[in-house]
Protein backbone atom coordinates (compact mmCIF):
# COMPACT_ATOMS: atom_id res chain seq x y z
CA UNK A 1 0.00 0.00 0.00
CA UNK A 2 2.73 2.49 0.70
CA UNK A 3 4.80 1.45 -2.36
CA UNK A 4 1.58 2.40 -4.17
CA UNK A 5 0.91 5.77 -2.35
CA UNK A 6 4.49 6.54 -2.83
CA UNK A 7 4.23 5.58 -6.80
CA UNK A 8 1.03 8.03 -7.38
CA UNK A 9 3.11 10.96 -5.45
CA UNK A 10 5.83 10.47 -8.14
CA UNK A 11 3.64 9.92 -10.93
CA UNK A 12 1.57 13.26 -9.72
CA UNK A 13 4.72 15.08 -9.46
CA UNK A 14 6.10 14.96 -12.59
CA UNK A 15 2.49 14.88 -14.13
CA UNK A 16 2.58 18.93 -12.12
CA UNK A 17 5.86 19.78 -12.48
CA UNK A 18 5.82 19.06 -16.56
CA UNK A 19 2.79 21.07 -17.04
CA UNK A 20 4.16 24.00 -14.85
CA UNK A 21 7.40 24.36 -16.89
CA UNK A 22 8.85 22.81 -20.17
CA UNK A 23 12.01 20.74 -19.70
CA UNK A 24 14.82 23.01 -21.43
CA UNK A 25 16.81 21.31 -23.61
CA UNK A 26 20.84 22.25 -23.10
CA UNK A 27 21.68 21.15 -26.50
CA UNK A 28 19.17 23.97 -27.99
CA UNK A 29 21.09 27.28 -28.47
CA UNK A 30 20.44 30.42 -26.57
CA UNK A 31 18.15 33.13 -27.77
CA UNK A 32 19.56 35.44 -30.20
CA UNK A 33 20.32 39.16 -29.56
CA UNK A 34 19.57 41.84 -32.16
CA UNK A 35 22.80 41.93 -33.03
CA UNK A 36 23.28 38.18 -33.94
CA UNK A 37 20.05 38.38 -36.00
CA UNK A 38 21.41 41.20 -37.86
CA UNK A 39 24.84 39.40 -38.76
CA UNK A 40 22.81 36.31 -40.29
CA UNK A 41 20.01 37.97 -42.20
CA UNK A 42 20.94 37.96 -46.09
CA UNK A 43 21.18 41.84 -46.24
CA UNK A 44 21.43 43.63 -49.91
CA UNK A 45 24.05 43.83 -51.80
CA UNK A 46 24.69 47.78 -52.88
CA UNK A 47 26.14 47.75 -56.36
CA UNK A 48 25.78 50.75 -57.32
CA UNK A 49 24.37 54.24 -57.03
CA UNK A 50 22.81 57.00 -59.43
CA UNK A 51 22.83 60.20 -57.90
CA UNK A 52 21.29 63.68 -59.13
CA UNK A 53 19.90 66.60 -57.91
CA UNK A 54 16.43 65.70 -57.70
CA UNK A 55 16.97 61.70 -58.23
CA UNK A 56 18.09 59.13 -56.54
CA UNK A 57 18.42 55.32 -57.09
CA UNK A 58 19.98 52.33 -55.64
CA UNK A 59 20.72 49.27 -57.45
CA UNK A 60 20.27 46.66 -54.43
CA UNK A 61 21.17 42.70 -55.27
CA UNK A 62 19.75 43.59 -59.02
CA UNK A 63 17.21 45.49 -58.08
CA UNK A 64 16.56 49.08 -59.09
CA UNK A 65 15.44 51.16 -56.15
CA UNK A 66 14.33 54.73 -55.10
CA UNK A 67 14.09 56.21 -51.44
CA UNK A 68 10.64 54.23 -49.70
CA UNK A 69 11.09 51.67 -52.19
CA UNK A 70 10.75 48.05 -50.57
CA UNK A 71 12.97 45.28 -52.25
CA UNK A 72 13.23 41.78 -51.67
CA UNK A 73 12.20 41.74 -47.59
CA UNK A 74 13.82 45.49 -46.95
CA UNK A 75 12.99 49.10 -47.39
CA UNK A 76 15.19 52.11 -48.66
CA UNK A 77 15.39 54.34 -46.04
CA UNK A 78 18.02 57.35 -47.32
CA UNK A 79 20.50 57.27 -50.55
CA UNK A 80 23.25 59.08 -49.77
CA UNK A 81 26.42 59.51 -52.38
CA UNK A 82 28.51 56.92 -50.88
CA UNK A 83 26.23 55.06 -49.65
CA UNK A 84 22.67 53.49 -48.54
CA UNK A 85 20.67 52.90 -45.20
CA UNK A 86 17.79 49.88 -45.20
CA UNK A 87 16.05 48.77 -42.85
CA UNK A 88 14.93 44.69 -42.67
CA UNK A 89 12.73 42.89 -40.23
CA UNK A 90 13.33 45.94 -37.99
CA UNK A 91 16.99 46.24 -37.87
CA UNK A 92 18.72 49.49 -39.80
CA UNK A 93 22.11 48.95 -41.51
CA UNK A 94 24.12 51.56 -43.62
CA UNK A 95 25.35 49.85 -46.82
CA UNK A 96 28.86 51.50 -48.07
CA UNK A 97 29.69 50.96 -51.88
CA UNK A 98 33.38 49.46 -51.25
CA UNK A 99 33.90 49.78 -55.13
CA UNK A 100 30.51 50.02 -56.26
CA UNK A 101 29.79 52.67 -59.22
CA UNK A 102 28.79 55.97 -58.61
CA UNK A 103 26.82 57.40 -61.44
CA UNK A 104 26.36 61.27 -60.67
CA UNK A 105 23.64 62.88 -63.28
CA UNK A 106 25.42 64.80 -65.92
CA UNK A 107 23.18 68.52 -67.15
Amino acid sequence: MFELIRLSLAFFTLTVAGSVSAIEDPTEPPERTSVQRAQTMDWPKLQSILFGEQRRFALLSDQLLAEGDEGAGFEVVKIFERGVVVRMQGEIRRLSLNGAKIHKEVK
